[in-house]
């Protein structure tokens, strides 16, 4: 389970870089968090950027450490964190223009539980979503590859607990 947590922890890293485009004109890419219930229902937005940074140093806190198996039981979560991200402003692109978001990442932490879900999504990678079509015919197989559980330290599960402490 150690490779897969070094995996994700590569995987996130990725996500929330400017990839390619020259260091001298880096692109900050816009990042918010939305808020789900246990219903799906939207509890809030996290867009202010030093909220999510607050946010992405939390995930990272708890995704260095080892990734183990969901299990039979599939986590019921409480609430999701969906990171949403614009697209890469490709070469000869205004990178001050209005970019498409993609849905990145979902964490989802219990009620009764420190145990957190990450789930990367492979369409907000295009090489990672171009290999899962070559691989399997189901989607939903690389999906589940891609998903991890953490064990989170309590203060970490207790702030995913309490969306309201980021916005």
């Amino acid at each position: 389970m150690k490779k897969s947590a070094i995996l994700c922890t590569l995987l996130f890293s990725l996500l929330l870089t400017a990839c390619g485009a020259p260091a001298e004109e880096e692109a900050i890419k816009e990042t918010s968090y939305q808020v789900l219930d246990a219903d799906e229902a939207e509890v809030c937005v996290i867009s202010d950027q030093a909220a999510v940074e607050e946010m992405n140093e939390l995930i990272n806190s708890f995704t260095s450490g080892e990734a183990t198996p969901q299990g039979e039981e599939p986590i019921k979560p409480l609430y999701t964190y969906i990171l949403w991200q614009e697209t890469t402003a490709l070469a000869g692109e205004d990178p001050a223009a209005e970019r498409e978001l993609l849905e990145v990442m979902r964490v989802s932490v219990q009620k009764d539980s420190d145990r957190v879900l990450l789930e990367i999504l492979p369409d907000s990678m295009e090489a990672v979503a171009d290999l899962a079509a070559e691989w399997v015919e189901d989607a939903d197989a690389i999906r589940g590859f891609l998903s991890f559980c953490y064990d989170a330290p309590p203060e970490t599960a207790a702030a995913l607990r309490n969306p309201e402490g980021f916005s």
